[in-house]
């Protein structure tokens, strides 16, 4: 959407129209995962005087956690840079690939790829990508992926007991028990995805419900009951512009805003 109907500057004109003379900063970047978005913060959106943090919540985005080179889980992608990914061992996270590869040696990296010693950590280098003997013949290569295709099982990044999910999980209680430190209140906003408005809209459950319930203790802002009565009268697709349409974030604006007054307020 142009910059008039984005969240940011409608959460801001909705909490102005409610009385509060608030000042809306976005630190969102596109592709970024939780572990982006805490780090982020870590660098720079802690150094700001505000009175709330808010973190957006879209839960497909667990993936992006475990994943070390966008390129390699999502192949269509043109962002072909590394980035830092988290491990959680015994419960603590450990930081990986930072800094991460030098845009310089990004090729080499991903032609070497079997030789990266972070290789083994990226969940979505499955078999079919592994180096070969037999690797220069596409003839070879071929038959050999036909037949592994029947008997691979990949990761699902998105599992709900999986390694992003538990690595989301604990990443989100650090970055709460962080910004609590600073004595600010600390919100997540739900953005539930198309497929989680027409499940609803059809009277089933959000497929995500799952993961959110894990997120126990937060403070979680969730429009979908604003997104659902929208979309049963004027369909489920006038709310999604790849992203959100304008009416999609107006209704997700005047839930979080709804939220925000009496926190800025406090």
């Amino acid at each position: 959407v142009d910059l008039p109907d984005s969240l940011v500057v409608q959460v801001e004109a909705t909490l102005k129209a409610r009385g509060l003379d608030a000042e809306v900063l976005n630190f969102g970047v596109g592709g970024y995962g939780f572990d982006q978005a805490y780090l982020f913060y870590n660098r720079d959106g802690g150094r700001f005087d505000t009175n709330v943090i808010v973190q957006g919540l879209q839960m497909e985005n667990v993936g992006r956690d475990v994943t070390l080179f966008r390129i390699v889980a999502f192949p269509g992608t043109s962002i072909p840079f590394s980035k830092p990914r988290y491990l959680l061992n015994d419960g603590k996270l450990e930081l990986i690939n930072r800094p991460t590869t030098v845009p310089e040696d990004v090729v080499k990296t991903l032609e070497n790829f079997h030789r990266w010693p972070l290789a083994k950590y990226e969940p979505s280098y499955t078999e079919k990508y592994q180096h070969r003997w037999y690797t220069p013949s596409k003839l070879v290569s071929t038959i050999v992926d036909f037949r592994a295709a029947k008997q691979e099982q990949p990761q699902d990044l998105y599992a709900v007991n999986g390694e992003a999910m538990d690595i989301t999980v604990t990443l989100l209680e650090r970055y709460r028990e962080e910004v609590k430190r600073t004595g600010k209140p600390f919100v997540l906003i739900y953005l539930p995805l198309a497929d989680t408005i027409n499940a609803v809209v059809a009277g089933q459950p959000d497929p995500w419900q799952p993961h959110l319930n894990r997120l126990q203790g937060f403070t979680i802002v969730d429009p979908t009951p604003r997104l659902v009565a929208y979309a049963k009268e004027h369909g489920v697709a006038s709310l999604y512009n790849g992203h959100y349409s304008p009416a999609g974030y107006r209704l997700v604006a005047e839930a979080l805003a709804e939220a925000l007054v009496p926190l800025a307020v406090h």
